[in-house]
């Protein structure tokens, strides 16, 4: 479980809670990376309801001047689906400084954020200036 705390968002609190996350989805590592599964319809419209869309026309205005946590994802990778759930517990919990965001990879290819992503899921924290300070990608 994911425990965010109001009072920090340092970088020692997001290298605490970036290590708790890649712990978190290094469980999920034995799952069959071949494995196709659509998102499930309910986890879908949580994910919706808890984190921006970013597209190519809202990235940088969504993001200028805020902490945020980027999940690149892919609806037919099963480690998107699983790492999902994750991401809506994180976001609901989540500090006040601190932003959850989503952009699907798949749809979004040549976009600057997904454009050097090898796998999905990958998730970036991206500070208030646009830079990429930590990432998360599997393997």
């Amino acid at each position: 479980m994911l425990r965010l705390r109001d009072e920090a968002n340092g970088p020692r609190w997001l290298k605490k809670q970036m290590a708790k996350l890649k712990a978190e989805l290094k469980k999920q590592a034995g799952i069959d990376a071949k494995k196709k599964l659509e998102l499930e319809p309910e986890l879908l419209r949580k994910l919706s309801e808890s984190t921006t869309e970013v597209t190519d026309a809202t990235y940088f205005s969504a993001m200028r001047g805020k902490k945020t946590l980027l999940f690149i994802y892919a609806d037919w990778s099963y480690r998107s689906n699983r790492t999902a759930a994750a991401l809506v517990e994180l976001a609901a919990a989540a500090a006040a400084g601190l932003q959850v965001a989503r952009l699907k990879g798949s749809d979004y290819k040549a976009h600057p954020a997904a454009r050097f992503v090898e796998s999905f899921p990958t998730i970036l924290f991206v500070d208030g200036d646009g830079m990429v300070v930590d990432r998360f990608e599997y393997a």
